[in-house]
């Protein structure tokens, strides 16, 4: 906490934030009627549940926050921080600053009310009480005196009130704020993003996250991925939740691609970026529009096998619907039945598990052996997960081709 002049007559500071706290704990329940002229109960008496902060003298906030009957050790725990900020305008101690993150943690007690218990900025004990009207009293122990703040209703994110000097002090006045702050995104918060450029039509694009781009300078080209496929990684951590990712044409306002990802923490995705930019690429046949294909890439663990996971990624319309084969390398096909049969462009295949060892997968057009796409021997280890792409021909050639990414 900050000090503009030295600390004179300070030791407890009550403030109430009032519906500044709701926004951890939900709408306020409206305040029980009062009888005029009626005392307000204090904790641990008969009808105390009925209590609101606007019911309290300062000497009977200051009691009941002393009550150790406050601090169950059972009850649902949340927790917020406010960026807190206080000046004293006139009086004894005029000029006083009291500043900082304020950070609380509520615990559920009875009659709708919560308990506040935290510091300001790290150093100074808070204790409190969250009504069950909305309204709050929270006590500061800076010693040795010390300032009672009332609070004005305001926005569930921002607060206002007023320090008054207590009874038996008198004279100090002034204003506070407390701003409800976002909480701070955690490792656990976290998610891992790749992309693909799939769309064999499309220029060098650039990857952009919520407005801010990711990518290189240069851009990534078809069949290239960012921000690569290093073994155990390849992954851009982005916060975990919603996220608006777009694709553009890289030095470009040109974007094929504007989608809003909702993404799980500790979770890994693809994002490949398949279709063509061009109608006359689809040869004048069922249009393939550049879209993005997200795939979630959690494949169950196994550690004596190694997984596979196929996805038809060429959108040209000669291979809209393609068989499967998945060999030893080298064998023969003509007498075999593919793995997957009737291969539909966009889909995938799921992880498969495989003991570990040599492969070979085929690619072939429907119903016949005709292979477009060939993998060669593939060597696949135990507990390794793949993810392989099947793309169209680079622009100027008839050669299909295939991605293979490591997804663990």
């Amino acid at each position: 906490m900050k000090s503009g002049t030295t600390m004179r007559s300070y030791g407890l500071i009550v403030c109430t934030f009032s519906l500044a706290l709701v926004a951890c704990n939900g709408a306020p329940q409206a305040p029980a009627a009062q009888v005029p002229g009626a005392q307000a109960p204090v904790a641990g008496q008969p009808g105390a549940e009925a209590v609101t902060a606007s019911d309290m003298s300062n000497a009977q906030a200051q009691s009941m926050l002393g009550t150790e009957s406050l601090k169950p050790s059972t009850g649902s725990v949340s927790a917020a921080t406010y960026a807190f900020s206080g000046t004293v305008t006139q009086g004894p101690n005029k000029g006083t600053v009291l500043s900082g993150p304020l950070v609380l943690k509520l615990r559920a007690l009875g009659g709708g009310r919560q308990y506040l218990e935290g510091t300001l900025s790290g150093n100074v004990a808070v204790r409190g009480i969250l009504f069950r009207d909305g309204s709050s009293i929270v006590l500061f122990d800076v010693k040795p005196q010390g300032i009672i703040g009332r609070g004005n209703p305001g926005k569930a994110e921002l607060l206002s009130g007023i320090f008054i000097g207590p009874d038996i002090f008198g004279g100090d006045q002034g204003k506070w704020t407390a701003k409800l702050e976002a909480a701070p995104v955690t490792e656990a918060d976290k998610s891992g993003v790749r992309a693909l450029h799939a769309s064999s039509d499309t220029p060098a694009v650039d990857l952009f996250v919520d407005g801010a781009k990711v990518s290189p300078a240069a851009g990534f080209t078809f069949r290239s991925i960012f921000p690569g496929n290093v073994a155990g990684g390849g992954y851009a951590a982005l916060p975990s939740g919603k996220r608006q990712v777009k694709v553009c044409a890289t030095g470009t306002t040109v974007c094929p691609v504007d989608a809003a990802l909702n993404l799980a923490p500790n979770t890994r995705y693809t994002v490949a970026v398949i279709g063509t930019l061009n109608a006359d690429d689809d040869h004048g046949k069922t249009p393939r529009p550049i879209t993005p294909l997200v795939l979630e890439d959690r494949a169950p663990s196994k550690s004596d096998k190694a997984q596979v996971r196929l996805v038809h990624a060429a959108a040209n319309p000669a291979a809209d619907v393609v068989d499967v084969y998945v060999t030893a390398p080298d064998a023969k096909i003509a007498d075999l039945k593919p793995a997957i049969g009737g291969f539909h462009y966009s889909t995938n295949s799921g992880y498969l598990a495989l003991p570990a060892g040599d492969y070979q997968v085929r690619i072939t057009l429907p119903n016949t052996k005709t292979v477009v796409i060939d993998s060669g021997k593939l060597s696949l280890a135990a507990g390794k997960v793949f993810t392989a792409f099947a793309v169209d021909p680079v622009p100027g050639s008839k050669d299909f081709g295939a991605v293979l990414l490591q997804d663990n």
